[in-house]
């Protein structure tokens, strides 16, 4: 009696943790079955969303069926049943969204990073910005670079064992030694040299001052991209001690003009290898004849810069063909500005070879106009 009494006890501690009524038998009784059914589901891990609606519709059946019938315990079912199914897609929903999130973080850093290598390229591997435009628009790439300082890192992190990033290093390296050098020296000479500005128009000043500011610009991008390079450093104080002395179109003008009027003043003609008169004044009445309309000018003096000849042949048979010797000229303007100038390369006679003798003399002059001198200094 007492096993019995405990059987019991069990089947209706089952009975009513299911809260099913086994023992209805009324006109909702399929739809009851139903929805107990579809709990049952739950209870083993199955429950979707379509359960869930299995049961809601099974619930409505009964109520339909059989108004008299009590759907609490099918409502309280439900109700346990739809909060459990909710939280489970919410954390289902939260896990995709999260791996989403982090493929989708993982691709922008990607496309992030190849952009940063494409701009650090740009930025590296091209020529010196020499002219305005050209070092606003690289100062602004660079801007955009170091704004993105974790991408910076990121760039160099993820191609540090790449052969791309050791040759822009090393392409650095060596170009902050002898090729800036070099360029830093052709500025210098630029400058000090009245060849090299002589010109007194302002644009050429401004150019000598933009090449100045576009090696520095270079050179101080390269030191804030890779600080860890010590050559950057080395080559942006190069640039500073550069930018020091000749910094402005004033300072550039400044040093061109002084050379240039010192050079006036020790302007000469060369000492003459020979003296031969007659061949003298050849080169000045050739001179006057055949170039003297050209620069508006007249021969003050002429010098011969070597003594004897040069044997021209034809370069196929050896035969003579004529000769030629150099000379100088110092000439002085009739018009315009009355200076004096030395010519800038030398001035030839040339004879040539007819009949067994040198005859048909002429005067040759191929090079540039004269760089000018004191009238004094002609002597």
């Amino acid at each position: 009696m007492k096993l019995i009494k405990i059987t019991l006890f069990i089947l209706l501690l089952s009975m009513n943790s299911f809260a099913q009524d086994v023992s209805y038998k009324g006109a909702a009784k399929m739809y009851v079955s139903t929805f107990w059914r579809q709990a049952e589901v739950f209870k083993n891990g199955k429950g979707t969303e379509s359960t869930i609606a299995n049961m809601e519709k099974a619930i409505a059946g009964v109520k339909e069926k059989d108004p008299s019938y009590s759907t609490s315990a099918m409502e309280e079912e439900f109700n346990k049943r739809k909060t459990e199914l909710e939280k489970k897609l919410a954390n289902e929903d939260a896990q995709f969204n999260e791996k989403k999130n982090s493929t989708e973080a993982k691709n922008e850093k990607t496309r992030q990073i190849t952009q940063m290598f494409n701009d650090v390229t740009r930025c590296v591997q091209i020529p010196l910005p020499y002219q305005e435009k050209e070092i606003t628009d690289f100062k602004t790439r660079v801007k955009s670079i170091l704004e993105r300082k974790d991408i910076l890192a990121a760039f160099k992190e993820r191609y540090k064992d790449d052969p791309y990033l050791e040759t822009l290093v090393n392409e650095l390296k060596n170009g902050s030694d002898i090729p800036l050098n070099r360029e830093i020296n052709d500025v210098v000479l630029s400058i000090n040299s009245p060849y090299g500005n002589a010109s007194t128009e302002e644009t050429d000043f401004k150019a000598t001052y933009f090449k100045i500011q576009g090696i520095q610009a270079y050179w101080e991008a390269a030191q804030q991209m890779f600080p860890e390079i010590p050559e950057c450093g080395d080559a942006v104080k190069k640039c500073n001690e550069l930018t020091n002395k000749y910094g402005t179109v004033e300072k550039i003008k400044a040093v061109s003009k002084a050379n240039l009027v010192t050079e006036i003043k020790s302007r000469k003609l060369p000492a003459p290898v020979v003296k031969d008169a007659k061949l003298e004044q050849i080169l000045i009445a050739g001179f006057d004849k055949k170039y003297g309309p050209a620069y508006r000018a007249k021969a003050v003096k002429a010098v011969l810069t070597q003594d004897g000849w040069t044997t021209e042949r034809n370069a196929i048979t050896g035969i003579v063909i004529g000769r030629n010797r150099t000379g100088k000229i110092a000439y002085k303007t009739t018009e315009g500005d009355g200076k004096c100038y030395l010519l800038s390369n030398n001035i030839f006679i040339y004879e040539e070879f007819i009949g067994g003798s040198f005859n048909n003399t002429q005067v040759i002059y191929n090079g540039l106009g004269g760089d000018e001198m004191l009238c004094e200094n002609i002597k």
